[in-house]
């Protein structure tokens, strides 16, 4: 029983390691910039316009792991991406339109493009960390495609 309790708790541990950046970004977003709802998707259906675009760029700039890519809504209105790291799991994505409350659409330029491939690429080497078990899994898929 004890060895598996250890498990567990080195399990909890890792888990909430790997979203502590995510939730703090949430922690921002319901407190200082007073968008509240109960769901992750309640806040994120709210998450739209200039002003907390503005918030949010300010908050990654204290907070560098996160990322922001502009792209354009679907009034092509400048907008953006926000790149939310989640270490050796994934990255969460979010979408701040401008303009739009259509949040599965955006359009990408060529250089919007060609800055979101690079973050893509600079978040995978960051987040699947060397020997990591997510990487070697991920890599694994890849390989036998």
């Amino acid at each position: 029983m004890g060895h598996n309790s250890k498990y567990a708790d080195k399990a909890k541990s890792k888990a909430q390691k790997a979203h502590e950046i995510h939730w703090k970004f949430y922690d921002f977003i319901n407190k200082k910039c007073g968008i509240k709802g109960l769901t992750e998707h309640e806040i994120d259906e709210q998450m739209v316009g200039w002003d907390l675009m503005e918030k949010i760029e300010r908050y990654v700039k204290r907070n560098p792991q996160i990322k922001i890519v502009y792209v354009d809504d679907e009034m092509f209105s400048s907008s953006m991406l926000v790149l939310i790291p989640h270490p050796e799991m994934g990255v969460s994505v979010k979408f701040i339109p401008q303009n739009s409350n259509v949040k599965g659409q955006f359009f990408l330029y060529h250089n919007h493009l060609k800055n979101l491939m690079s973050e893509l690429k600079h978040l995978e080497m960051s987040v699947y960390s060397e020997g990591s078990m997510s990487k070697s899994k991920f890599q694994k898929t890849e390989n036998n495609k």
